[in-house]
């Protein structure tokens, strides 16, 4: 099949599987919700705890980032374990066409643990992308700083503050400033542009892990490996997908209240809760999309 042929599959398979929204509405409402209910279970007896104690600020920072950490790794794991169920609800439709919630369960038992480890492993490789940055940025910085406040570089400071004589006076210190900071723009952009390539390249390790039952390395490898031989389609996936949040963000801007004047309001054209039903239906198709493009260009289409 060409892309078009796949987008319509995917199509005629979620219209057979309703139930594959169920993840979505999991994952964009129940985990929120139950997170927040954490974050006040959490941290009520940490701000209790600090009120109480005679260094209110050092303990309340203290159990703050401890609190922070629980529901960090609550949401980490909370939202694997349901993409886990997910993934093979996905992979169950397009191989039998029909999915079910023994699926979910069957998933979240084979997967959560590859999926654990996957997503680990490249937020490692994005962190250390992070902290190289900040390094060379720092490395790039630190030895211009003195030379900003040096009597060549840095301006009197004027007697009119907006007349001309200001703008000319700060000109070359501008000039200087700019010089340093279009370094460090340069090296982000560098790094930014390595990460978007690592995002392309696995952008199927997912889908590589759970239907052909691999582990996480083999995963990754095999994704740089059809992305590499599926170039084109992949970009179409990703286009089509950035035009789909576009649509959705020009339809609904500002979220309903507020944010597109009037006819985006409650009450008007279009309300918020139409906005949740369509990023639902963006999320849930573009994933089963990354099921059937990959099944049906490995030749594991039934």
């Amino acid at each position: 099949m060409d892309l078009m042929a796949e987008f319509k599959k995917t199509v005629e398979v979620l219209r057979s599987n309703l139930i594959l929204f169920l993840p979505a509405l999991i994952i964009f409402y129940l985990i929120p919700v139950a997170l927040l209910i954490a974050a006040v279970y959490i941290f009520t007896p940490i701000i209790i705890v600090a009120l109480k104690s005679p260094s209110f600020p050092s303990t309340l920072i203290q159990g703050s980032l401890l609190g922070f950490t629980v529901i960090i790794v609550l949401a980490v794991l909370s939202y694997i374990y349901v993409l886990s169920g997910a993934a093979n609800m996905n992979k169950r439709a397009v191989l039998t066409g029909t999915s079910s919630m023994n699926d979910f369960w069957e998933g979240c038992r084979k997967y959560f643990g590859k999926l654990l480890a996957g997503v680990i492993l490249l937020a490692i490789v994005y962190g250390i992308i992070i902290v190289a940055g900040s390094i060379l940025t720092i490395a790039l910085i630190l030895p211009e700083i003195p030379k900003i406040p040096a009597p060549e570089v840095m301006p009197e400071v004027p007697t009119k503050v907006f007349g001309p004589e200001a703008f000319s006076g700060l000109a070359p210190w501008l000039i200087e400033i700019l010089k340093i900071l279009s370094g460090a723009l340069g090296i982000w952009l560098v790094l930014l542009t390595v990460s978007g390539l690592i995002f392309i390249f696995t952008l199927f390790w997912v889908q590589t892990l759970v239907v052909d039952d691999v582990g996480v390395f083999k995963a990754i490898g095999t994704s740089i490996k059809f992305v590499r031989r599926n170039l084109k389609t992949t970009f179409g996936v990703v286009s089509l997908w950035i035009i789909a949040q576009g649509f959705a963000r020009a339809i609904f801007p500002g979220g309903g209240m507020g944010g597109g004047g009037p006819g985006y309001g409650w009450g008007f054209g279009f309300p918020p809760p139409l906005q949740a039903v369509f990023q639902l239906l963006i999320a849930t198709f573009f994933t089963l999309l990354l099921y059937v493009v990959y099944m049906d260009r490995t030749g594991k289409m039934p």
